[in-house]
């Protein structure tokens, strides 16, 4: 009796709660497809057969055509199932609706995704360009339907990821190889289609929005086992009285909802988002834990919405290396002095640089033979090689400040010697 008023008082010196935030846009809405559409029970079957994902990395780091031919073989089944549901038209994960939703799946992801670089390059080393080019466009396919899908935010960022590997398995394949002005033309078709927008973004934005409202409804009913773990019944009474229920969720509304108007805006003009570290006030205020868990979470999301970005300017690197090569193909391998020169022949427009102020199409460097973006300070930097990458002669790509290289370009994918 004694401890519940004591929690009765610390309730009434710290105030009641607020009202419930008015979030109806905020809340994730989850449409299942049939069956029948859906790749995800494929890729399932396809994760189950993974064999030796320690020798795929090893492979990928230090390229061996035999070992890689070893490993593919080991993976014949892996490699079956992931093509079978390369070939539905979607790919829908299931519902998550908490932090213990179990997304095991996705560690499997990364790892077919690389190991169908490997059989890509294992096609090109053989000379069936088609294959390798097939498998690589899957690739991305497979990445970009994940970044475009109503999934969790890591699925959202694991498909990123997945995307870059066929992005930079078709760098190598262009520099590696020669290609016809009709394959390049053909290739050029394909990637155009390829389009990776906002939505899928904000659909995972409004996932993780409804996962930490429930977290914290969760919470303040004293349904305290979310983690699978005993609380103690002291700590059980406790814990409420630390969290208003509608302050949090008002606190996470508020975030998610900037960060749902930051997918509209350009990288310049979007709003980083700023936490308080919880302190004595949020003691006073009765909401040490809701801050706590809101000051936890936030960081790691402003940079998350970049990410698009940084995946659709890949792509559009992509599409323009393919371009010089077919300028140089039918141009005796003269460089252009601008890409204004593969407009519209070579490629319909010059793609435009979203980290650029004002905006304005990637830039090209003949000298250097780079394609490049700005950084977000908006200053051009003139191309500078990344120190993985001192080849000289060797196109390649670079965000100043945007990205850690060693996240977005895979070294051991991107090409060695100059496009031929």
């Amino acid at each position: 009796m004694a401890f519940e008023l004591i929690m009765l008082i610390f309730t009434l010196l710290n105030g009641f709660d607020t009202s419930a935030p008015n979030d109806h846009h905020l809340i994730a809405t989850y449409v299942p497809i049939a069956q029948e559409q859906n790749g995800y029970l494929q890729l399932q079957q396809a994760g189950k057969k993974l064999v030796n994902d320690e020798t795929i990395t090893r492979v990928i780091q230090d390229w061996s055509g035999d070992l890689a031919s070893q490993v593919c073989r080991q993976n014949a089944e892996a490699l079956k199932y992931w093509q079978l549901g390369m070939k539905r038209p979607a790919l829908q994960v299931p519902e998550v609706t908490g932090f213990d939703t179990n997304l095991t799946y996705l560690s499997s992801y990364r790892a077919l995704a690389r190991l169908a670089s490997i059989q890509s390059r294992l096609h090109a080393e053989q000379g069936d360009l088609k294959k390798a080019l097939d498998l690589a466009m899957d690739i991305i396919g497979f990445g970009s339907r994940q970044q475009n899908a109503n999934g969790s935010l890591i699925n959202h960022l694991v498909g990123g990821a997945c995307t870059v590997i066929g992005i930079n398995r078709i760098h190598q394949i262009v520099h590696d190889h020669p290609m016809s002005i009709q394959q390049l033309a053909a290739l050029d078709r394909r990637l155009a289609e390829i389009t990776i927008t906002a939505d899928g973004l904000k659909d995972a934005l409004r996932t993780e929005y409804t996962i930490s409202r429930n977290v914290v409804s969760t919470i303040t009913s004293n349904h305290l086992n979310i983690l699978n773990s005993d609380i103690p019944p002291i700590l059980a009474k406790i814990l409420p009285v630390m969290i208003k229920k509608h302050k949090t969720v008002s606190l996470f509304a508020e975030t998610y909802g900037a960060l749902l108007e930051n997918t509209n805006r350009r990288v310049h003009d979007r709003q980083r988002i700023e936490v308080k570290k919880p302190g004595i006030g949020s003691l006073i205020r009765g909401n040490f834990i809701g801050e706590t868990m809101h000051g936890m979470l936030v960081p790691a999301l402003n940079p998350a919405i970049d990410k698009i970005d940084r995946t659709n300017t890949d792509l559009a690197f992509l599409r323009v290396q393919v371009a010089i090569k077919g300028f140089r193909t039918a141009n005796n391998q003269a460089w252009p002095d601008t890409l204004q020169e593969l407009v519209p022949q070579w490629i319909n427009r010059l793609p435009e640089d979203p980290f650029s102020v004002p905006p304005a199409p990637i830039n090209y460097s003949k000298k250097k033979r780079m394609l490049y973006s700005v950084g977000p300070d908006g200053i051009d930097n003139g191309g500078a090689t990344l120190k993985q990458l001192q080849n000289k002669g060797a196109v390649v790509t670079q965000w100043y400040g945007v990205v850690d290289p060693s996240i977005v370009l895979d070294p051991t994918l991107l090409p060695k010697a100059p496009i031929k």
